[in-house]
């Protein structure tokens, strides 16, 4: 009931969030997430996320990204410390 809960409150909200210095776009076509400079409006690296991710959200510490994965009715997380020291798929 609660991961419900979670993922419709997920996709009910925009599907980009921000965790300063960054913002993350989900891309349902791609199976990524974009990761967006907002100093620059420029995007910086992409995070291969899951087969179909429609929304994604931030923790209230800012170090975990959870991303939707429609088709398979769950929620990717990641690391967002390991995500900023690991070369991600640059743009």
């Amino acid at each position: 009931m609660l991961r419900t809960a979670f993922f419709s409150a997920l996709l009910i909200f925009s599907h980009t969030v921000f965790a300063e210095p960054f913002a993350y776009v989900s891309n349902a076509k791609s199976g990524s997430v974009s990761i967006i400079d907002t100093q620059t409006d420029e995007v910086v690296g992409e995070i291969k996320a899951a087969k179909k991710p429609r929304g994604a959200a931030i923790s209230r510490d800012g170090k975990t990204l959870y991303v939707s994965d429609q088709p398979n009715n769950s929620i990717a997380n990641f690391d967002l410390i390991v995500v900023s020291s690991t070369k991600c798929n640059t743009v």
